[in-house]
């Protein structure tokens, strides 16, 4: 049950963050946007490294959290966090395409 309760908390955090970053992306010129795709792609890559370190740590001080062999709970969920941001992505240019916002 905290298995869940922290992957939860985990992928609450990361859509605190995604929606904050596209609400603020409105408000950028289009090619900074373009900087800022890959950025975005990166630093969820870079969240989900820092989880799993404070994972392995955790670990290490025998504090235990069962995410799976080779912590597969947490995998999916970065590929949750992937998907999710894609979508994201496809719905910032939508939305922009729409409004005609260059």
């Amino acid at each position: 049950m905290r298995e869940f309760i922290a992957l939860l908390i985990i992928y609450l955090i990361f859509l605190g963050y995604s929606i904050i970053l596209y609400r603020k992306s409105f408000s950028l010129k289009k090619s900074k946007v373009y900087l800022l795709v890959p950025l975005y792609l990166l630093s969820i890559y870079l969240y989900f490294e820092v989880i799993n370190y404070i994972h392995i740590r955790l670990r290490e001080s025998k504090i235990y959290f069962n995410f799976g062999h080779a912590s597969l709970m947490l995998v999916l969920l970065l590929l949750a966090a992937y998907l999710t941001a894609v979508v994201l992505i496809v719905l910032y240019f939508f939305k922009r395409k729409r409004s005609n916002i260059q």
